[in-house]
C-alpha cells in the first residue's frame, strides 16, 4: 500500500465513522464525487493543502489522515502501517517534514 492509498483509507474510514457520504465530502470539497473516489483509492496524488482542505472538511486533524493510530476510532491499530513497521519510520517522517512545512508556511503569511 503506497502514500495516497493509505491516506485514501485513512479518510474512507473518517467517512464511515461520521455517516458521511462521499457525496457530503465532494460537496464540502467543491469536487466531484468522482474525484473523492479517485483519492480514497489511492488514484489521484493530493498534497498537503489538499489533505488539510480534506481534514477540515471532515472535522479531523492532518497527522489523524495520514497517520491512523491518531484516528478517534477504536481497533484502528491494524490498520496503521498494515503490519509493515517500517513504513512507521516513513509516516513519522511525513508527519515531522507536514509540520515544519505548516510552521514556515504560518510564518509566510503572518502579517510585517
Amino acid at each position: 500500500m503506497n502514500y495516497f492509498e493509505t491516506v485514501g483509507q485513512n479518510i474512507q474510514i473518517v467517512l464511515d465513522t461520521q455517516n458521511m457520504k462521499k457525496t457530503d465530502l465532494a460537496k464540502k470539497l467543491n469536487i466531484s464525487r468522482q474525484m473523492v473516489q479517485k483519492i480514497i483509492n489511492g488514484q489521484k496524488a493530493i498534497n498537503i493543502k489538499e489533505i488539510a482542505s480534506i481534514a477540515e472538511a471532515l472535522s479531523v486533524t492532518v497527522d489523524a489522515l495520514l497517520n491512523s493510530s491518531n484516528l478517534p476510532i477504536q481497533g484502528i491499530a491494524s490498520v496503521q502501517c498494515m503490519g509493515k513497521p517500517e513504513l512507521a519510520q516513513d509516516f513519522a517522517f511525513v508527519e515531522k517534514t507536514i509540520r515544519e512545512y505548516m510552521k514556515l508556511e504560518d510564518r509566510l503569511y503572518e502579517s510585517p
